[in-house]
């Protein structure tokens, strides 16, 4: 009997634990949103936000872009102990490389200086595979949190795209 109790307090230690303290999404409404670096130019029905099998970047795995993130942490240089989120909506297209189409900022600001810091190393993840919906390549949207505290990016949640260690679910 002990043994079950034990193995429930585990078992409910971990699920607690897995839990992330950051929301999985959060509106659009919620945000201040700046430009990107890009405009989506395409008619709306070549383009999905969702698709069966995600785009990939080719070269970027989750470690490589939690150092990444790091150092564009040290680079925005984020004042005052700031809390709060950055929402970046990505643009995969058919052609050419992924772009940010908008940045949505809650609780934080950024100067223009930080805007373009922001876009400059975001650009440079890499090549990617499209993604793919009944096995066509479709240009795709996606999204990235990036959670901010105490001024420096401290988590990330990624949304409708993939790293490459990440498993390719129908290829």
């Amino acid at each position: 009997m002990l043994i079950k109790y034990l193995a429930l307090f585990l078992l409910m230690t971990a699920f607690v634990q897995a839990q992330s303290e950051w929301p999985a999404y959060i509106p659009d409404r919620d945000f201040e949103w700046r430009e990107g670096n890009c405009k989506i130019q395409l008619p709306d029905k070549r383009i999905y936000q969702k698709v069966e099998i995600d785009p990939r970047f080719g070269e970027l795995d989750r470690n490589t872009f939690k150092a990444r993130l790091s150092v564009l942490s040290d680079r925005l240089a984020l004042e005052g102990g700031e809390e709060g989120v950055i929402k970046l909506k990505l643009f995969f297209p058919l052609e050419g490389a992924f772009c940010i189409t908008g940045i949505g900022l809650q609780q934080i600001q950024i100067n223009e200086d930080q805007r373009l810091t922001l876009l400059g190393e975001l650009a440079a993840m890499g090549p990617f595979t499209p993604g793919q919906q009944q096995r066509d390549d479709f240009s795709c949207t996606a999204l990235l949190y990036l959670y901010i505290k105490r001024s420096k990016i401290v988590d990330y949640r990624a949304k409708n795209f993939k790293f490459s260690d990440e498993p390719v679910e129908g290829r």
